[in-house]
């Protein structure tokens, strides 16, 4: 229980207390979510997962390209949207409005974004272990998922990245 100085007016008192619960709700989110903060391996892409106003969501960081050309002149080319279609899929949510909350192991009521198609799909995602995150696009009732792998990111001094699979890190 917080408490606060009995010399306070009680409006200051009640805006304190708002305040400590504010910030100690926020601490709880984004410090011990066990998808928050983490890098994903995802079919020759980085994606980064954070928590999008108290919602799951995933970002494209990083695309690796066979002839080292720059990830950024990768486009959204599939997107039905004309204004889309141009913008780099670099930063582009692939994962959106996740509950925070699991069901039963289960990331539910939100959105993945498949770049290949220019789809969204309502959609589910399971932390299967430390390692493996299953995304599950779904029509109606029927779901098809693939598997993600967890990995390391690490920043270098000259601001360049190493990534490294957390099931090979020894």
């Amino acid at each position: 229980m917080v408490q606060v100085h009995s010399g306070l007016p009680d409006s200051m008192k009640s805006f304190i207390l708002t305040i400590l619960t504010i910030f100690s709700f926020s601490s709880i989110a984004s410090d011990s979510h066990p998808l928050i903060g983490t890098h994903w391996w995802a079919d020759g892409s980085i994606i980064s997962i954070t928590n999008c106003d108290n919602r799951l969501c995933g970002v494209m960081e990083h695309i690796f390209t066979e002839d080292d050309s720059d990830p950024m002149t990768i486009l959204d080319k599939n997107n039905p949207s004309n204004l889309l279609k141009t913008r780099p899929l670099i930063g582009v949510r692939l994962i959106d409005s996740f509950s925070l909350n699991p069901t039963k192991g289960v990331y539910k009521d939100g959105m993945l974004y498949d770049p290949r198609s220019g789809k969204s799909y309502k959609g589910k995602i399971q932390l299967l272990d430390k390692f493996t995150l299953k995304v599950e696009g779904c029509i109606a009732f029927l779901c098809q998922g693939v598997l993600w792998d967890a990995l390391e990111v690490s920043y270098n001094d000259d601001g360049s990245r190493s990534a490294l699979l957390l099931r090979d890190k020894k």
